[in-house]
Formats: C-alpha cells, structure tokens, sequence
C-alpha cells in the first residue's frame, strides 16, 4: 500500500519497486504540479555518502576549489559563488548566492576540466562517489518514466531507449551562511526563479536533516517545500513539458534566502541530478498529432540555451 504523509509526499519501495498504489500517487502528482516528494522506505546510503564527500569539497579554501573551474563556455566543474544565474524568468536579477560543481555525461563541446594537474585524491574520490549517485538515481529515473506512460498514453518503456547513454548531470550545490561579507543585494537569492531545462530532476537534500528554502509557484505564490531527511524531490523539466507537448508542466522554483540570523541561517547543501536523453534525440511530441513546441529540434540543441545560461 502507498502511504501518503502528506499532499505532497509518498512512501514507496525505492529502488528495488514501487507498488501500484504508490506508483499512481506519483503519477498524480507529477501530473497535476509538476513535483512530488518521495520517501523511500529504506535510506538510499549513496545519499550520505556523496553529500559527505561534495561537503568536504566545499569546504576547502577558495583558492583549491577554483583549480576546478572548466574553461571559458564549458558547463562541468566548479562555479563560485555568484557567478552564475539561474533565473529563466526575471533576466534582471543578480547572480545567485551560491556555488557548485558538476559531473556527467555532456556533450562532447563541454569536456571536463580534469587534467592530471589539477585532480587531486580530494575530487578523484567525490567524483567516484557522485557516479555512484548518478547510476542510483539513473535507476531512478527510469522508474518515475515509466509511471508516467500511462497518464500519456504510451507504452511503458517509451522513454527506455531515448535515455539510455543520455545526457545526465550531477550538480553538488552549496548554499552559504549568509553574514559579513555574504549578504545579499537587492533582488539576488540563493537561487532566483527558473524552471529546469532537464527532462527530469531528482534532488536530495540533507541526509539527516530537513532541508528548508526551496519554494514552488503555486496558485499564484510562493510556497515553501520542505524536503524531509532522506527524502528525494522529483520535478518534471521543461526538456519534458515540451516533449509532451504540454501535458506535463516544469513547475517554477526558486531558493529563498533565510530569515534572520537564527537557525534558518545555516549553510544549505542539496544535490541536484539532471536526467536527459541521448544527444541526438529529437524532441517532437512524442503522441503524433500534438503540436511541437521546437519542431526537429535535437536534445543537444535544447541544453545549448542552459549551457549557454550557466557559462556566459
């Protein structure tokens, strides 16, 4: 049986299965919001250990992260803070109060700055572990695909060939304390509205700890998801909006910045696992009849605009 903790949240069987009760839960929620939190029964220990090893990284000094950061126009690696901007629809906002670092399979124009020089055991080892997340989460993913194919009316194993090999990133984000020197300017969060470019996003926060700050637009609002220890996140992209022409909704989401200097004020750190197909894939509907939103347009293409947004 599925068991709901609350109009967001569903207790399934992850990885191993997912019950039919649960399955339909999911399919529900994705359907009608565009997100839904999932609690596996059973904590997923790659979690723990990757959050451990990025959190280690973030912690080094400024100077040892910065021998990571690729080089000009490429996407893997790290990003310091307020470097990059996320926000897809209020172009005029600062930068975001945040760093990160990413790993996966990209196209080949955004090679990974790893060369024998800078690599050291530090990132050799996080980045081990994160392909061990990303294999988990790629399981994942498939899961959440196929629970969706009857809400679109197409076999389930649809998505199974298309996202084989696909273009998946894992993006470790850190989120500071703000004090001193870190505070924010007018307008700027810690991550500014935008809706995913992915076809599918699963993100972890704390594995010990709820995670607080992400807010969803909803009825108009702003409203405040908070991402239970262990809990995973799973919201559609906009790659998977347009690909089901409309049937599925990206919803809009953004990262607050913490309320005063209490315990809402501490450093956030969440992983961020970005599922998207093969590069040569070519996004028209995937029911005939439905109308394209980029017609003949290619999955390569289609991240071109993201990679473009978080390398300028």
């Amino acid at each position: 049986m599925a068991r709901v903790l609350n109009s967001r949240t569903v207790v399934a069987d992850l990885p191993s299965s997912v019950d039919d009760g649960a399955a339909q839960q999911i399919r529900n929620l994705l359907c009608r919001t565009g997100y839904v939190l999932i609690q596996p029964i059973s904590p997923l220990s790659v979690v723990a250990r990757a959050h451990a090893a990025t959190a280690e990284f973030f912690g080094l000094a400024a100077e040892d992260k910065e021998r990571f950061v690729p080089p000009p126009g490429h996407f893997l690696g790290y990003r310091g803070i307020a470097t990059e901007r996320g926000s897809t629809d209020e172009p005029h906002r600062p930068a975001d109060l945040k760093e990160r670092y990413a790993l996966g399979r990209a196209p080949a124009e955004h090679p990974r700055n790893d060369t024998a020089d800078n690599a050291d055991d530090l990132v050799r080892r996080m980045d081990e572990v994160l392909a061990e997340y990303a294999a988990t989460m790629d399981g994942l993913t498939a899961s959440i695909l196929r629970i969706l194919c009857p809400a679109l009316e197409i076999p389930a194993d649809f998505f199974d060939a298309p996202m084989a090999g696909g273009l998946a990133f894992v993006v470790a984000l850190n989120y500071p304390r703000q004090s001193g020197g870190l505070t924010p300017v007018t307008d700027q969060l810690r991550a500014g509205p935008h809706r995913d470019r992915s076809c599918l996003t699963i993100l972890t926060g704390h594995p010990d700890q709820p995670t607080t700050g992400l807010q969803f637009h909803t009825d108009r609002r702003w409203t405040e998801m908070v991402v239970p220890a262990g809990a995973l996140l799973v919201n559609i992209g906009s790659m998977l909006e347009d690909w089901t022409a409309g049937r599925l909704s990206a919803p809009l989401h953004r990262v607050r910045n913490p309320t005063g200097n209490g315990a809402d004020n501490r450093t956030r750190q969440t992983l961020a696992y970005f599922a998207n197909p093969r590069s040569e894939i070519v996004l028209d509907p995937i029911r005939s009849g439905d109308r394209p939103a980029h017609r003949g347009q290619t999955v390569s293409e289609y991240l071109a605009s993201m990679f473009a947004l978080h390398t300028s």
